[in-house]
């Protein structure tokens, strides 16, 4: 077989007869079925045929003639390419290939061949050409020194435009190949300007799990680049990617969890996730175990870090925090069959959303002063997983006790436990405490009836310094304060905390107003100096020079409520515009 294929393959196209190109065509096929599972090369060789010198003959006398495309009938170029495809499988041919021009060779036939492939009627053996290239053009993504040669050839366009192709053995070698030029920055970002961002998305509703998979890993690793993420972002991307996060398919939904860890690093992108109703997903995901659907490893990590990377934005560490997430994640720590390496990924998770002020107090009610001090000494925003591996250690280190009370106060802040478990004052139930100071504690509340969430502050009427030390002065402070609660209570302006009513009950005096539900401005600005990030003079729907115009929204506010008081009634206007009473909620001044 190996004197005679070398003959045929000697001869120039031009000049062989119809037969001897059949003859040809039937040798390379044998050639290709001899060595299907070979991987080998050096090694394997034909009697008076080196593997060398069959790739030189292979471009020398037919891929690199100017005749061989239009004198040589598809199945038989289908032939040469497999051939070659076989026999670049062994990297020590790799130097040869290049050296004898196979990249622009099979550049320029994959572009020919695109061309074509969406024709109402395609030509012979179009599709299965085109495999072939692409499991070339594949093979030779993976080396990033031959990446800027595959670009200059333009084969990143021949593979985008492909991807609307409905041919299911075509599509994964095309993704493969992208996702493989798509790992170096400027590759990433000249794909990213085909918009294939789209089609992308298309594939990732439309297709099989496998190519769902492939999909995502693509955009994942074009998201790394900004423009990209807007990209996504603009294309509704994220309701999308949200839709899917309930598969089944435990593969599908790591590779789902990579691409929203990418796109998670973008400010605008993550409100997008938070409003369109992401948290709650993410959380639900979390807690599955606990309705007896058990995620893998790889799922249950790559979930801590979504909750990492999304804790870097303090509204949506709150959120996380306010669906349950911090109960859920100490569930996993408790949980014998927790892995080591899971451990550490919920302590790093935990340790970011403590590092968001609002959420700090619950931790001190989780863990005991053994591996409290740990965890605060890992430091804010710390993605280092080897910090996380000491306090893993010392959590397997506790008794069965001190896990036991873990486990009771990990109960304690579980935001669905039973009502009826929690104090109740005049049909409000004290959900969890939101602070405390000199002058009292301010509650988040629920009504018996209802999923609306309060502020109600409560005020010990044994407090001398605020309502006197006789019961005359009590009553008089507690009319007076009614009093300034029914006016506060007709204030209306979108940016005042509303006040709704007050009582009396046992010994303390309670008053019920909205639930700011945000942050304060102080630390607002205290959260980018710990992220070592300047406060933006731009955030979200505010329109340029953020400081001005929270300051301006303070002032009219100011203005507004001292309109409602007597002119004769000193308001001290110090107590409401510094930093700690202003607050965030939700991108808006209040």
């Amino acid at each position: 077989m190996a004197s005679e294929l070398s003959a045929l393959l000697q001869q120039p196209v031009s000049k062989q007869s119809g037969s001897e190109k059949k003859e040809e065509a039937r040798k390379l096929e044998d050639f290709a079925i001899q060595f299907a599972k070979c991987y080998d090369f050096s090694a394997a060789s034909l009697p008076n045929l080196d593997m060398g010198t069959f790739l030189r003959l292979l471009f020398a006398k037919r891929v690199n003639c100017d005749d061989w495309p239009k004198r040589t009938p598809p199945d038989h170029k289908l032939r040469v390419l497999q051939c070659i495809r076989l026999v670049l499988r062994d990297n020590s041919f790799m130097g040869l290939f290049i050296e004898l021009g196979g990249i622009e060779a099979v550049s320029s036939i994959f572009t020919d061949l695109s061309s074509d492939h969406f024709l109402e009627t395609q030509p012979p053996f179009n599709s299965g050409l085109l495999v072939e290239c692409a499991s070339i053009i594949k093979k030779l993504a993976t080396d990033g020194k031959l990446v800027q040669k595959l670009m200059e050839y333009k084969v990143h366009e021949t593979l985008v435009y492909l991807l609307r192709t409905g041919e299911l053995s075509l599509l994964p070698l095309l993704l493969v190949a992208l996702m493989s030029l798509a790992e170096r920055p400027e590759c990433s970002n000249a794909i990213g300007e085909l918009d294939c961002v789209d089609v992308l998305l298309r594939v990732l509703e439309e297709y099989a799990i496998q190519l769902k998979g492939l999909a995502a890993d693509v955009l994942a690793t074009l998201c790394r680049q900004p423009a990209n993420c807007l990209e996504l972002l603009h294309l509704g991307g994220i309701p999308k990617l949200l839709s899917m996060l309930h598969t089944e398919d435990q593969g599908l939904l790591e590779a789902l969890l990579r691409l929203l860890c990418h796109i998670t690093v973008d400010v605008a992108l993550v409100q997008e996730f938070r409003y369109s109703g992401g948290i709650p997903v993410i959380c639900s995901l979390l807690g599955a175990g606990q309705s007896g659907v058990k995620h893998g490893e790889g799922v249950v990590c790559a979930l801590c870090l979504a909750i990492t990377k999304l804790a870097m934005d303090d509204e949506t560490a709150y959120q996380i925090r306010q669906q349950n997430g911090v109960y859920l994640l100490g569930l996993l720590l408790v949980d014998s069959c927790t892995s080591d390496k899971v451990k550490a990924y919920v302590f790093r998770a935990l340790r970011y959303l403590f590092s968001m002020e609002r959420n700090r107090k619950i931790f001190k009610r989780i863990f005991p002063p053994e591996l409290y001090g740990p965890f605060i000494d890992a430091g804010h925003y710390e993605t280092d997983l080897e910090l996380y591996k000491d306090l893993t250690r010392r959590m397997n280190a506790l008794n069965p006790e001190v896990l036991e009370s873990i486990r009771a106060c990990l109960a304690d802040i579980n935001q669905l436990q039973d009502l009826s478990r929690l104090k109740w004052v005049r049909g409000y139930a004290m959900e969890e405490e939101l602070g405390r100071g000199a002058f009292g504690c301010v509650y988040q509340v629920r009504k018996e009836k209802g999923e609306t969430l309060f502020a109600m502050k409560e005020l010990s009427l044994n407090d001398v310094g605020i309502f006197g030390a006789t019961i005359e002065e009590r009553n008089e402070e507690v009319l007076k304060l009614n009093s300034e609660v029914r006016i506060l209570s007709e204030l209306d302006h979108p940016n005042i905390v509303r006040h709704y009513e007050s009582f009396a009950e046992g010994n303390y005096l309670y008053i019920v107003m909205d639930l700011a539900d945000g942050v304060s401005l102080l630390d607002f600005i205290n959260s980018h100096s710990e992220k070592g990030q300047i406060m933006p003079e731009r955030q979200g729907s505010l329109p340029p020079h953020l400081s001005r115009c929270v300051l301006i929204t303070a002032m009219y506010s100011f203005r507004h409520a001292s309109s409602y008081f007597p002119f004769t009634r000193t308001v001290h206007y110090k107590i409401l515009v510094v930093p700690n009473n202003v607050v965030y909620i939700d991108l808006m001044c209040g």
